[in-house]
């Protein structure tokens, strides 16, 4: 996308889930924005598909159904994306989820392992998005990092993070029994509704998530390790 090489970067390494993230020691990690009454999130849902299944099936999805994504299997994948790296920030944007508020939030890591949600605005309208179809997702989750980094420093690492747990995020909902699709994250028109301010919050990628279209039982989940062991394996191998 022209104009957003950024989210390129980030991209491509979400394309290549293997690619290394090195240097980033001494890098400032991104803080969210924090309210006032945080919601915190359930744990993360079991498996609904095998890692295995998922690895062989992944593709990308921009349409979804109407249905509401169980809280569960969206603590599935926030619980995959920020567990990589205390360096990135994530935003959540929710349209259609069972018991969470419709809005824009920023997400909070516990140190127990435990997610928070702090709504931080509404949500963004159809030009803060590249294509109509990430609108009217019924979630949106994005990956921001602090960009103002020291002296003679690259903010390369960061985009790799980002896209290696953007990538983790995508095996998670595909787990979850759930549909996703990468992409550049939102345009400059979103980050009102959304906090950021390019700098200290830069968004790097965006993955939409929803429900498949179609009714088919998806393949169902052997017993085997949580979604973030799982991931790792998948990522590293």
């Amino acid at each position: 996308m022209t104009g957003y090489p950024q989210f390129a970067q980030a991209l491509e390494q979400a394309r290549d889930p293997r690619a290394g993230a090195a240097g980033t020691d001494g890098l400032p990690p991104c803080l969210p924005e924090r309210g006032h009454t945080p919601v915190p999130l359930p744990a993360p849902g079991a498996p609904a598909v095998a890692l295995s299944a998922a690895l062989a099936d992944r593709r990308s999805t921009r349409l979804y159904a109407e249905q509401e994504v169980p809280a569960a299997a969206v603590s599935a994948v926030l619980s995959a994306a920020t567990g990589l790296t205390p360096l990135l920030g994530w935003a959540l944007v929710v349209r259609r989820a069972q018991g969470l508020a419709v809005g824009s939030h920023h997400v909070e890591a516990l140190p127990d392992g435990g997610l928070r949600l702090h709504r931080v605005g509404p949500v963004p309208g159809a030009e803060a998005w590249p294509q109509r179809e990430f609108h009217l997702a019924p979630v949106i989750v994005v990956a921001m990092a602090n960009l103002l980094v020291p002296a003679g420093r690259s903010a390369a690492p960061l985009y790799h993070l980002a896209g290696r747990a953007a990538y983790r995020a995508h095996m998670a909902a595909a787990t979850a029994g759930l549909e996703s699709c990468l992409f550049y994250g939102p345009t400059l028109a979103g980050r009102t509704a959304l906090r950021f301010d390019n700098v200290t919050r830069a968004p790097l990628i965006g993955l939409s998530v929803g429900l498949p279209l179609d009714a088919c039982p998806r393949p169902a989940a052997r017993e085997g390790p949580p979604h973030d062991q799982a991931l790792s394996g998948a990522a590293s191998g």
